[in-house]
């Protein structure tokens, strides 16, 4: 095990490159980079990253390591990377034939493995995003993101799953849908629910199409068939083809990675009406925003067809983010809506025009939107009213009123509407 040494620079310290990963918390360190720093010292910089639960290495020409730790930008290096290691550093993590895909103006997105030679049989896998682009005096530079990855899905009794969610997020056949921004923990989620079909439903077949192959299942107690995952680009081309071929392989269980472009999605919501749980994720902010988004990837004439599809489909859409608390890490926040028969049938009989209201409508009056779960949030301490009021634009005391004024209400009886 390399020693760790330290020396002050002003008021920074500088640490050697090391095993032990405890410093990184402290804001006022940073790593030693060598000059020309190898693949191999790079490797174990990415190790004690991936230990301390640094959620991304950020890496650009002409730019010092950066680390994300719990929301928070970390400066981690005490000098800069230039822009020739850090083609030599992706190409030896990768192939040369990624710098061939940035000169052709093509992103690189894969899933690479770190293997530092002083760890034996431990592996630490990240999804690695590189682009070309202009970083400051760097005209044709390099930013490379390297998001760690679990080396199984999470256990969903861990992650604050809410009751009425678990209750529904297991449906025999359907559409079950996880939305948020990027970095808002939705791919977490969503494998954490495949897990938990994994581990306790043995008749289910499951496959997924990846873009790329993230949490892996080897460690997974499965007591059904290990599930099958395809990595999209490298063992089929397209999304659209992996359902249809997931299909003819008979699987119960669908995974789609995302799905943004019509006709991925259009085969999703097929392969949910043909009698598949189907499950993937959408970048979008709240529920009643999933619908628009969905119905907004369609041509203006195509958009009655697709919504009628769509309420015939869908089982329950969960949108969440994740906000800064107290304790230094980030809280869950969600918002959800269940979409059983009643609420299906009810939008069906309405112009879909005035869905995305009724939706937010119905979000509020069931006391599962986003602000309700912040209030929750900052009422027991987790989080701070600053926080608060950045996640929700308003301050504390306005928002409770509000929430009592939507309550006070009495709920749309669906039924008796429709």
């Amino acid at each position: 095990m390399t020693t760790a040494t330290s020396c002050d620079a002003g008021l920074q310290k500088i640490v050697e490159i090391t095993d032990d990963p405890a410093f990184i918390y402290d804001i006022d360190t940073v790593i030693r980079v060598p000059p020309s720093l190898t693949k191999f010292q790079f490797e174990k910089i990415a190790a004690m990253a991936y230990r301390a639960n640094v959620s991304d290495i950020h890496l650009a020409s002409g730019e010092h390591i950066w680390f994300d730790v719990y929301g928070r930008m970390i400066k981690a290096s005490n000098r800069p990377l230039n822009d020739e290691e850090l083609r030599q550093l992706l190409g030896g993590m990768t192939s040369p034939s990624s710098l061939a895909m940035l000169a052709s103006a093509n992103p690189v997105n894969r899933a690479v493995s770190i293997s530092p030679e002083n760890l034996r049989n431990i592996n630490y896998r990240f999804r690695l995003n590189a682009v070309k682009c202009r970083v400051g005096r760097y005209l044709g530079g390099l930013q490379v993101t390297m998001r760690s990855i679990p080396d199984m899905p999470p256990d969903i009794k861990n992650i604050g799953m809410q009751k009425e969610i678990m209750e529904n997020l297991f449906p025999e056949n359907g559409l079950c849908l996880f939305v948020g921004v990027t970095g808002s923990g939705k791919t977490t989620s969503l494998f954490a629910a495949l897990r938990h079909i994994a581990e306790t439903m043995p008749d289910k077949k499951i496959a997924t199409a990846e873009d790329p192959v993230e949490f892996t299942f080897e460690k997974v107690k499965c007591i059904g068939m290990m599930p099958t995952q395809i990595e999209i680009g490298d063992d089929l081309t397209s999304y659209k083809q992996c359902i249809q071929e997931a299909m003819r392989r008979a699987a119960e269980v669908l995974l789609i990675g995302e799905c943004r472009k019509m006709e991925e999605f259009g085969a999703m919501v097929d392969a949910a009406l043909s009698g598949h749980a189907t499950y993937s994720t959408l970048h979008a902010e709240t529920v009643d925003q999933t619908i628009n988004r969905i119905l907004n990837m369609f041509p203006f004439e195509e958009q009655a067809s697709i919504a009628s599809k769509l309420m015939g489909s869908l089982r329950i859409v969960v949108a969440q983010k994740l906000v800064k608390s107290i304790d230094g890490k980030r809280r869950v926040v969600r918002e959800w809506l269940v979409f059983d028969r009643a609420i299906r049938e009810y939008l069906s009989d309405i112009n879909m025009v005035d869905w995305t209201r009724e939706i937010r409508r119905m979000v509020y009056q069931r006391g599962s939107s986003m602000l309700h779960s912040l209030v929750a949030l900052v009422k027991d301490g987790s989080i701070s009213q600053e926080v608060f009021f950045d996640a929700s634009g308003m301050r504390l005391e306005g928002a409770e009123a509000f929430l009592l004024r939507v309550s006070s209400n009495n709920p749309l009886d669906i039924k008796e509407a429709a």
